[in-house]
């Protein structure tokens, strides 16, 4: 082998859901910013399974203003701006540890055939010695104002 394979950090972590628009945005920002606020360095993005690269109608609330709106008091949030990227075999092979919102996001990733030896979690099992009752994260999208305050 000429050049020897980077090894993964253990402080990057990619979250990953649906279109990439609310679930897995909202957890980067606040991880972003409560590794931030105690000064702890981390590679920290989001994908979706099924993101979207332009923009498109939203009914409901459009997550991106509620996530604004409920995060407009953090300051120095570092890189809060957002687009939707697809989840690849190059961001899975970037990101050590890979924290989905739904048990069928782990499936699709498992399809991709990129070996990831227990580093992919749903984030209500990441850090428990046993599987939570319900491991889904509940998508709000298209939903009231309400459902996305529950989510944060």
């Amino acid at each position: 082998m000429l050049f020897k394979p980077a090894k993964l950090s253990l402080r990057s972590v990619l979250f990953v859901c649906t279109a990439n628009i609310t679930r897995s945005t909202t957890a980067e920002a606040l991880f972003k910013y409560h590794t931030d606020k105690l000064y702890d360095k981390w590679d920290v993005s989001s994908a979706g399974v099924k993101a979207l690269t332009r923009s498109f109608p939203l009914r409901g609330e459009n997550p991106h203003t509620v996530v604004r709106n409920y995060l407009r008091d953090i300051k120095n949030i570092r890189n809060y701006s957002h687009h939707s990227q697809q989840i690849t075999k190059r961001l899975l092979r970037k990101y050590y540890w890979i924290l989905v919102m739904e048990k069928a996001h782990k499936d699709y990733i498992n399809k991709l055939g990129v070996p990831l030896e227990n580093r992919m979690f749903t984030v209500r099992e990441f850090g428990l010695n046993q599987p939570p009752d319900e491991t889904d994260m509940p998508d709000p999208t298209n939903m009231e104002r309400e459902n996305y305050e529950q989510l944060f």
